[in-house]
């Protein structure tokens, strides 16, 4: 549970959220990204097919959600959301922990979400 996010303004533009777990401001989040450069700006780096496919769908997601997605998320979502895709990623980043398990660990997370969300 990631708790209930709070709102502070620091400009007009940005909005600081904050919850049981600390999620960090959002728009330092995209401007870090941004200043960093992106992963997908570079050429497809793999050679087998489906790895290709792979890639390229991560990379048409995070296109989508920049463009089109993330400005009309509310905040409580975008907090909730932000919470299960770094506890995926982290997850994801343990070489010895298998897949099957990190996806039903991350479902049982979300699943709750998801119904919330089709309840709506």
């Amino acid at each position: 549970d990631c708790g209930a996010p709070v709102r502070r303004h620091t400009r007009e533009a940005d909005i600081v959220f904050t919850g049981a777990l600390g999620a960090p401001n959002l728009y330092r989040v995209y401007q870090t990204m941004a200043t960093k450069g992106r992963k997908f700006d570079q050429p497809n780096p793999f050679s087998n097919p489906v790895d290709r496919e792979i890639y390229e769908a991560h990379r048409r997601f995070v296109e989508v959600m920049e463009e089109h997605r993330l400005g009309s998320i509310s905040a409580g979502t975008k907090a909730q959301y932000l919470h299960i895709m770094r506890t995926l990623a982290e997850k994801l980043a343990v070489p010895s922990k298998p897949l099957a398990e990190i996806v039903g660990e991350v479902m049982a997370e979300a699943a709750p979400l998801l119904f919330a969300a089709m309840q709506r």
